[in-house]
């Protein structure tokens, strides 16, 4: 049973949900961009403050600071890298600094794995989550343009009080053009130019219990977002804001189920982490 929390909380990767009003002058495209909206120098870093809150997990109610940095650039990609150990605490940054950058006039993509973050591991996750060109803004897309999706089904066999129970995951994973700020104030700062996207993790996982004279199949999970993002991009700075959401809820099937066969189970049946990263201050030579 690990296996599927630690799946769940993956992408803490990914960042915490905060209301903050905001002035704004939107444009639904960009037709003309004056140069490179995006551009990364071996010498660029940026600071972050860090807050995490969750009532279901005290480990993740934290705040702290990021420190993002270029480790490569060749041609269109770069590799980032967060703080000294190579573990951010920010969500988003979790995910960009654990693969390829592809950087274009006029986009921004990320290869690579969406994996747990260190304080996760004991939860059991045996394999990432691998994406490619995933695109993380496109200022050819217009509002609400769906800008990637990547579908799949993997097949798991989870160890619940020593027996073996067959699961099937099936996932959505998207990021959708939300709008672009000719201005926009986020953070107690101005910016011009400012993309907003969104990415969203959807999953459903569904398990085969032996019974004894019969077996039976139920949604441990109904599919669900298990992980939602607001992704704030800035020309020719980066990443000035996100704020996520990621979490389930189980199934009230599988919940009726182990209280019905009165099996040991020390899992919440829900969890929620709240994730917000903020630019302080960042340098591009």
């Amino acid at each position: 049973m690990k296996r599927i929390f630690a799946l769940l909380t993956l992408v803490f990767i990914l960042t915490g949900c905060n209301d903050e009003a905001y002035e704004s002058d939107s444009n639904s495209s960009v037709d003309d961009p004056a140069g490179d909206f995006l551009t990364i120098t071996p010498q660029s870093y940026w600071i972050y403050d860090v807050q995490s809150t969750s009532e279901d997990l005290p480990n993740m109610d934290f705040t702290a600071q990021d420190s993002i940095y270029v480790t490569s650039a060749s041609g269109n990609y770069v590799m980032l890298s967060a703080n000294d150990n190579g573990m951010a605490n920010g969500s988003m940054n979790g995910i960009l600094t654990n693969g390829t950058m592809g950087v274009t006039p006029t986009s921004l993509s990320f290869s690579g794995g969406l994996e747990l973050p260190e304080n996760f591991s004991d939860l059991g996750l045996d394999n990432g989550l691998e994406v490619n060109d995933l695109l993380i803004f496109d200022l050819e897309s217009e509002n609400n343009d769906i800008m990637f999706v990547q579908e799949a089904t993997a097949t798991e066999v989870l160890n619940i009080q020593g027996t073996q129970i067959p699961v099937e995951l099936d996932y959505e994973l998207t990021t959708t053009k939300v709008n672009f700020y000719e201005t926009m104030t986020l953070n107690g700062t101005e910016y011009n130019n400012v993309f907003e996207g969104t990415l969203n993790l959807s999953l459903g996982v569904v398990g085969t219990f032996n019974l004894g004279l019969f077996t039976q199949t139920l949604a441990i999970i109904e599919p669900q977002n298990i992980l939602e993002t607001s992704y704030f991009y800035a020309e020719q700075i980066g990443l000035v804001r996100a704020q996520s959401v990621q979490g389930f809820n189980l199934s009230s099937q599988f919940n009726a189920l182990v209280e019905l066969a009165n099996i040991p189970f020390d899992f919440p049946s829900s969890i929620s982490v709240e994730n917000v990263e903020e630019l302080s201050d960042y340098s591009i030579e």
